[in-house]
C-alpha cells in the first residue's frame, strides 16, 4: 500500500511535469528549453520551426507580442537554466526511473552531496569525508535527497556552476551589477571597491522580501487582469442577451405591423371586389347584348352585299323597306352606355410609405424606454392629422 508521503511525493512530480516542464507547442518534454522576454518557455526547435512560419517575426505563440530576433537566430536566445537544472534532478528522483549511480565508480549510489551535486557509493563517500577540502560538505542519504527533492516543499538544492569558470559554484552574489558569481568572477571581473559582493544565502535573506513583493504583485495583476477579462466577458455576455432582446422585439413589432398592414390590404381588396363586381357583370350584360345584335347585323350586311351584288331590279326594289325599317330600329345612340363606367382607382396615403419601427440605441435613454403603441383607424371615421379614412399611425 501507497503511503501518504509517497503518494504526496508522486503528486508534486506529476504537478511539475505537467505545469512546468511541458513545451506549449508540442506538448512534450522540453528539448534545450528557451524563454522569452515575456517569460514563456518554448523547445529549441519548435521556437525554430514557429519562427519560420511567421516570415522570420519572433512573435510568442502564447500571448503574441513581438521580440527582435537575435543576429544568431533561435538558438542565441536565453536558455532556460532553471527549467534544465529542474528535469536535471527530477530525471534523479523519478520514482520509475533506474536507481542512481554513483558518479565516481558507477555502483549503486548511497549518498548525494549538497556541494559538488554529485552521488556516491558507500566506498567513494568515505574519502569524502575524509578530505579537508571537502570535510564540510553537506551529505545525505539518496533516500533523503529523493524525500526533499520530490516533496511539497521542494526547491532546488543542486549546485549552480558559472557560465565562464564551469568548475566552480556560484557561491556570491555581486549586489552591484545584481548578478550570481563564483569567487574567481570577484577576483577578475566583479572586485571591490568598484564591486559589492555577498554571499548567495546573504543575497536570498536580504532580497527574499522583495522577490515576495514581485510575487504578490504579480499575483494581483493576475487578479486585476483575471477581473477585467471577467468584467469584458459579462459585458459580451449582456450584449448577446440585449441583440436577442432587441431582435425579438423588432419581429414582435414587426409581425404586429405586418398583421395590421393585412388586415388592411384584405379591407381593401374586399372593397375593390365590393366595386368591380356589379361593374363587371353590367358590362358583361351589355357586350352580350352588342354581340347578339352584331351577329343580326352582320347577317344583314352579308344579305345586302349579295343583293346588290347579284340581284335583280325587282328583288332589289323588293328588300328596300324592309332593310330600311330594321336599320332605322337597331340604331345606336348614347344613352345606350350612360350607365357603364370603369371609375375604380386606388387613393395612397401619402404617409403609409413612413412606418418607422424604431430606433437601435447604442445608449440606455430612459425616457426612450416607453414602448411605441400602435393605434390602427379601419372604421368610416377620418384621422385628424393626415384627413384618411385609413391610416396607421405609431403614438410614441
Amino acid at each position: 500500500m501507497a503511503t501518504a508521503s509517497s503518494v504526496s511525493s508522486e503528486k508534486v512530480l506529476t504537478d511539475i511535469n505537467e505545469q512546468i516542464l511541458l513545451c506549449a507547442i508540442c506538448m512534450e518534454r522540453f528539448k534545450s528549453p528557451k524563454i522569452l522576454p515575456c517569460y514563456h518557455t518554448y523547445c529549441e526547435p519548435c521556437l525554430t520551426e514557429w519562427v519560420k512560419t511567421n516570415n522570420d517575426k519572433l512573435i510568442c505563440p502564447t500571448c503574441k507580442e513581438l521580440f527582435p530576433l537575435p543576429s544568431g537566430g533561435v538558438s542565441a536566445i536565453d536558455n532556460n537554466r532553471f527549467i534544465n537544472d529542474l528535469q536535471q534532478i527530477l530525471s534523479d528522483v523519478n520514482p520509475d526511473s533506474e536507481k542512481s549511480l554513483c558518479d565516481v565508480c558507477e555502483k549503486e549510489a548511497k549518498f548525494w552531496c549538497q556541494d559538488c551535486g554529485e552521488f556516491f557509493c558507500d566506498d567513494c563517500v568515505k574519502p569524502h569525508k575524509r578530505m579537508r577540502l571537502l570535510k564540510d560538505h553537506k551529505l545525505m542519504t539518496v533516500d533523503e535527497y529523493t524525500e526533499k527533492m520530490s516533496s511539497e516543499h521542494f526547491r532546488l538544492i543542486q549546485p549552480r556552476f558559472c557560465d565562464k569558470h564551469r568548475s566552480t559554484q556560484l557561491e556570491f552574489y555581486c549586489d552591484s551589477c545584481q548578478v550570481p558569481t563564483c569567487y574567481k568572477c570577484t577576483v577578475v571581473e566583479h572586485v571591490p571597491p568598484e564591486h559589492v559582493t555577498i554571499s548567495v544565502e546573504a543575497a536570498l535573506e536580504k532580497y527574499m522580501p522583495t522577490m515576495k513583493e514581485y510575487e504578490e504583485k504579480a499575483a494581483q495583476k493576475v487578479n486585476d487582469l483575471k477581473q477585467a477579462r471577467d468584467g469584458v466577458l459579462d459585458v459580451g455576455k449582456r450584449l448577446e442577451k440585449n441583440k436577442t432582446t432587441a431582435e425579438s422585439q423588432v419581429k414582435d413589432l414587426s409581425k404586429i405591423v405586418m398583421d395590421v398592414i393585412q388586415k388592411q390590404e384584405n379591407r381593401l381588396l374586399a372593397e375593390i371586389a365590393d366595386t368591380y363586381s356589379p361593374k363587371r357583370k353590367q358590362i358583361d350584360s351589355k357586350v352580350e347584348q352588342l354581340e347578339h345584335r352584331l351577329v343580326g347585323a352582320e347577317s344583314m350586311h352579308s344579305h345586302l352585299n349579295h343583293l346588290l351584288r347579284y340581284g335583280g331590279a325587282v328583288d332589289i326594289m323588293a328588300a328596300k323597306n324592309e332593310i330600311c325599317q330594321r336599320l332605322g330600329q337597331d340604331g345606336l345612340t348614347e344613352e345606350n352606355f350612360d350607365s357603364i363606367d370603369s371609375n375604380l382607382d386606388f387613393t395612397e396615403n401619402p404617409q403609409c410609405r413612413l412606418v418607422d419601427l424604431g430606433n437601435v440605441n447604442q445608449q440606455i435613454n430612459l425616457r426612450r424606454q416607453q414602448r411605441r403603441s400602435i393605434q390602427v383607424h379601419s372604421g368610416p371615421a377620418t384621422c385628424g392629422l393626415c384627413h384618411y379614412k385609413y391610416f396607421i399611425h405609431f403614438i410614441h
